[in-house]
């Protein structure tokens, strides 16, 4: 038996005893596991998702590499009930995200109005974008913007010259970092640690035979455009198209990169050329984002 102590304890006949004499009952209480099971019900689980939003999204990112399509179409391209196809299209409609169109549903101009929001209020963007359209008339050649977001690099801008072959990306197009020039533009001026996440997270998966998928190779390669100041895509995401990039930094981190593309030959006979003219607008685009 457990005894333990409170200043006093009255008992029925009268008299004051001091309650540490009076013996308590073991009942059963919280243990240690007990209090472990609260605390992971208390935490946030970074894998708990909401099953039904996945499905819209899936819905959402099909539309969008695809085009209008059906309801049949999409059961049969996400392998889910047509039902279930529906209820989510309808939802989606009553919120004018989706338009249906002679049973054809096609994504609406609302995800337009979402995007140059989300642009507007870009420091990168704001400052960059016209940069990028005077990299682009200047060398002839396809000019890009990037910013890293979570493990990716993510395009804000491309705009293409008078000489520039057809690659333009998609403001919002994703990348994998370690096999583009601006994605190692970026990765060079990150703590090696977050480097070593995003490897891990990611992997070095192959975009062509040229895609470095070995991690020391890769931190030797980022470790050399710290030294050079730009980094070089030498046909490692695209076969025939190399790149010169060039990180551009913020305040107190690199906010993104910026980059010239173009036929292996042409970027190679133009390199110091192109090198200059990348190093110049990134230096411009800094001074803005830094000093307004």
């Amino acid at each position: 038996m457990t005894r333990y102590w409170c200043p006093e304890y009255r008992i029925p006949t009268g008299r004051s005893v001091y309650r540490h004499s009076i013996p308590r009952p073991r009942l059963p209480g919280i243990n240690t596991f007990m209090v472990h099971q609260f605390v992971a019900l208390r935490m946030p689980d970074p894998n708990n998702t909401v099953d039904a939003l996945g499905t819209t999204v899936e819905i959402v990112n099909t539309l969008s590499r695809n085009g209008p399509s059906g309801v049949t179409e999409l059961s049969n391209r996400l392998d889910i009930p047509k039902s279930t196809i529906f209820v989510h299209l309808n939802t989606l409609r009553n919120h004018g995200l989706v338009i249906n169109e002679n049973d054809q549903y096609r994504l609406t101009y609302r995800f337009v109005e979402v995007g140059q929001r989300m642009l507007r209020g870009d420091r990168l963007y704001e400052h960059g974008h016209q940069e990028v359209r005077n990299l682009a008339e200047e060398t002839g050649l396809l000019a890009n913007l990037m910013v890293k977001e979570g493990d990716y690099g993510v395009y804000l801008c491309s705009i293409s010259g008078s000489e520039s072959i057809n690659l333009q990306a998609i403001a919002g197009d994703r990348a994998p970092l370690h096999a583009t020039g601006l994605g190692q533009a970026i990765l060079a001026h990150l703590p090696e640690s977050q480097v070593s996440d995003i490897i891990t997270s990611r992997g070095l998966e192959p975009e062509t035979p040229n895609t470095i998928t070995d991690s020391d190779e890769l931190l030797d390669r980022l470790s050399n455009v710290r030294e050079r100041g730009f980094a070089t895509d030498d046909e490692e995401y695209l076969q025939g198209v190399k790149c010169i990039a060039v990180p551009i930094h913020g305040d107190s981190t690199v906010a993104g990169a910026l980059s010239v593309s173009g036929p292996s030959s042409q970027v190679e006979r133009r390199k110091s050329e192109l090198k200059n003219a990348v190093i110049e607008k990134a230096n411009v685009i800094e001074l803005n984002i830094v000093y307004q």
